[in-house]
């Protein structure tokens, strides 16, 4: 990997080095907050530029900042606003930013909230630093990277519902690629798994999205999970 050169006082990143993602921590844990910054600036892939001990501080800091991160690794329990709160209202003014909870909670109401408010994934702090980076990297390719105990979890919370599978018109190969999109699984790696081409698996989605009448995979989570469609 080349390194990077500064101009003028400014990061410039050569044309074959990928822009690293980066990545703002909301939590009022600065002892865990410091940690993993430390820990991340091993990974040349992620950038950490901000850290924000509570929600309230990071939505104040939304009409001061110019240029906003491409994740938010976000804590539930924290002073003020929580962060299924602050999840929330990240999504009505900063839709763009993808937000992936990072926290020790993992009660079912707050796991159900986070996926209807369209959380990018849901990791527990027991998470190696390695499959932190993996999961803020599944993220931007597209991935929903859930914690194998929360993901047992989220389809706990919800019983198959057979109505609403024949008032979609769902086929068996999109009921199984909505349950690995649910499990975080990139196109990639759906495709491996179902033996098909990465074109197919798309093109199986572009149908569900027009079933469900939905935009995003997020949306698609929400949707599936609500309506108890797996």
């Amino acid at each position: 990997m080349q390194h990077m050169k500064t101009q003028k006082g400014k990061t410039v990143h050569s044309a074959n080095e990928p822009k690293p993602i980066l990545v703002w921590l909301v939590d009022d844990n600065i002892q865990f907050t410091h940690i993993l910054n430390e820990t991340l600036k091993d990974f040349p892939v992620i950038q950490c530029t901000k850290i924000y001990t509570n929600g309230d501080a990071l939505l104040a800091s939304f009409s001061e900042e110019s240029e906003f991160p491409d994740i938010i690794l976000l804590d539930i329990n924290m002073p003020g606003s929580s962060g299924i709160e602050t999840l929330a209202q990240i999504r009505l003014v900063a839709p763009s930013i993808r937000v992936l909870m990072l926290t020790v909670n993992s009660e079912d109401s707050n796991i159900q909230r986070a996926v209807q408010l369209g959380a990018a994934g849901y990791l527990l702090k027991t998470a190696s630093i390695e499959d932190i980076v993996h999961a803020l990297q599944s993220t931007m390719q597209g991935g929903m990277p859930i914690d194998p105990f929360i993901a047992r979890k989220v389809f706990s919370l919800f019983s198959l519902d057979v109505s609403n599978i024949e008032k979609y018109s769902l086929t068996n190969k999109e009921k199984e690629i909505i349950r690995l999109i649910i499990k975080g699984w990139t196109t990639d790696k759906i495709a491996e798994e179902l033996h098909l081409s990465p074109n197919t698996v798309h093109s199986h989605l572009k149908k569900v999205f027009l079933k469900l009448d939905v935009h995003t995979r997020h949306a698609l989570v929400a949707k599936a999970l609500q309506e108890r469609l797996i």
